[in-house]
């Protein structure tokens, strides 16, 4: 009579939970819910750095090669996907060749390898306009010759630049002419690559927080351009990249960030979740499965990915030097930090099935 009782108790319980806002929440869930099954899990490579290419000088082998094999060797969750930097010089007929070498690796120990275009031209400089679409245009040619169906970018803006010259958010008519010209000349670029036969069918598109940008920190402005390029292309090709770090840092309200993710998911533009600890940017916390919870619920991502950063490392000085807090928990395991993340990331997505919040 008491485990029945207590059984009945518990299935209340948690069909209350199931229709009560979590993590504050404020609901503005739109559609079916959505299932477990079509998510993949991975992590972004960056935890090595921003060289893909840079080798272990003990053994000789890329330093991304050896994270991803220690990853899959150590950790009870399967890894389906690694976002990896390829930069401009990458797809160059001089550096194509190691490129393919490296991402063939990569690919022999996961399912997806998703090339992060690293964009070294600004684009809200109108001097550098046609650089950029060059770079732009290479990058997604040469990510469909490495067999790569999505891409991402944060070509928003330069990163840092802002913070290092001084300058302050574009707001009002400016903010509208730098939206404009991102428009511009990201439908020029994806509109040559496709008609040129460019295999990529995705770019996911990703904000970074106060300090790393200074006028794109946010899911909302970030979607005012995702939304105006796919408009003008007249198909989905762009889709918005949320990163619960970015998220939590950026001052956007939840209540604002959700109805943006609610809108996307609508339009089939939200692709990709970092999950990522807010400021320090280490271990994966409360804060950034909340935050992935978020993605979920409101969003229709269809990749979920940990993302560490190893404050050891020298690409990430300038973080260190500019955002306090950043770095300030160190690890000396990046691969226990990354399948730590991996595992807390599937104990949510399970927890949200128990509930009924996401299907099997």
């Amino acid at each position: 009579m008491f485990q029945k009782m207590m059984s009945t108790i518990l299935i209340l319980v948690m069909f209350a939970w199931c229709h009560t806002p979590v993590y504050g929440q404020e609901s503005d869930r739109s559609g079916q819910v959505e299932s477990a099954s079509n998510l993949m899990l991975g992590y972004v490579g960056v935890t090595s750095g921003f060289n893909a290419k840079a080798k272990n000088p003990d053994t000789g082998e890329y330093l991304y090669v050896e994270l991803l094999k220690g990853v899959q060797e150590r950790s009870p969750i399967k890894v389906q996907v690694i976002q990896t930097p390829l930069f401009p010089d990458d797809v160059t007929s001089a550096g194509f060749p190691e490129t393919k070498l490296l991402y063939g690796k990569l690919q022999s120990h996961v399912e997806k390898v998703v090339p992060i275009l690293m964009m070294t031209k600004d684009p809200l400089d109108p001097t550098q306009k046609e650089a950029f679409i060059g770079d732009l245009y290479n990058g997604l040619m040469g990510a469909g010759r490495l067999g790569a169906e999505i891409c991402s970018s944060t070509s928003f803006e330069a990163w840092m630049k802002g913070t290092q010259d001084g300058e302050d958010p574009l707001t009002g008519e400016a903010l509208d002419q730098a939206i404009d010209l991102l428009v511009e000349i990201h439908v020029e670029a994806i509109s040559r690559a496709l008609q040129d036969g460019c295999t990529v069918a995705r770019l996911d598109m990703e904000y970074l927080r106060p300090v790393e940008f200074t006028t794109f920190t946010n899911l909302e402005v970030a979607w005012r351009m995702v939304s105006g390029i796919n408009r003008h292309l007249g198909f989905v090709f762009v889709r918005a990249l949320d990163d619960g770090a970015h998220s939590k840092d950026s001052g956007l309200s939840p209540t604002r960030a959700n109805r943006i993710r609610a809108i996307a998911r609508r339009q089939n533009a939200y692709g990709t979740i970092h999950v990522s600890q807010f400021t320090t940017r280490g271990r994966i916390g409360p804060v950034a499965l909340g935050e992935l919870e978020y993605a979920l619920l409101h969003g229709k991502p269809t990749y979920v990915l940990v993302e560490i950063f190893d404050p050891r490392l020298p690409d990430t000085q300038l973080m260190k030097d500019k955002i306090p807090g950043y770095g300030e928990e160190t690890f000396s395991d990046p691969v226990e930090v990354i399948i730590d993340g991996l595992i807390k990331t599937k104990k949510k997505i399970g927890e949200m099935v128990v509930v009924g919040a996401l299907r099997p």
